[in-house]
């Protein structure tokens, strides 16, 4: 039905926002591989406490750099459910998480999910990978029926 409404010509920016399950399929990539997988380093601007052996509250102090590991959050089963592992473009994504139809500097992020890591940092090509990714695959997928 996509490719009915093109006729003879190219898919266009324009056209990519026609396309909401090819955007779901990949946000569930992009959750599972992330771009950034190993994640970033971020200095804390002040003290954290965080959850430690045996749940003991444990204080982290200001200044220290700290790892934000992409590839194990968005595979945690209390963020993502118990189907965390398996692919599925189907599942429950907040509403910043799923792309609308403007890329304009547009960060897919939220607290547990950052494939492209987060600003001020975030990744410069995320952008144009989005783009890319849906055209190429709009050129595949038009092969098929």
């Amino acid at each position: 039905a996509f490719y009915d409404g093109l006729g003879d010509r190219e898919p266009a920016y324009e056209d990519l926002k026609k396309m909401p399950f090819l955007t779901r399929c990949f946000m569930e990539t992009l959750r599972k591989w992330p771009a950034v997988a190993n994640g970033t380093f971020r200095e804390l601007q002040f003290d954290e406490y965080i959850k430690g052996p045996g749940g003991k509250q444990v204080r982290v102090p200001k200044g220290t750099y700290v790892r934000i590991v992409n590839w194990s959050r968005h595979r945690n089963k209390d963020l993502w459910g118990d189907d965390a592992d398996k692919f599925n473009p189907d599942r429950t994504f907040q509403d910043e998480e799923i792309w609308h139809g403007d890329y304009k500097a547009y960060n897919p992020a939220t607290e547990r999910f950052t494939p492209f890591a987060n600003t001020p940092r975030g990744c410069i090509g995320m952008n144009f990978a989005q783009l890319e990714a849906r055209l190429i695959a709009s050129r595949l997928l038009r092969r098929f029926s």
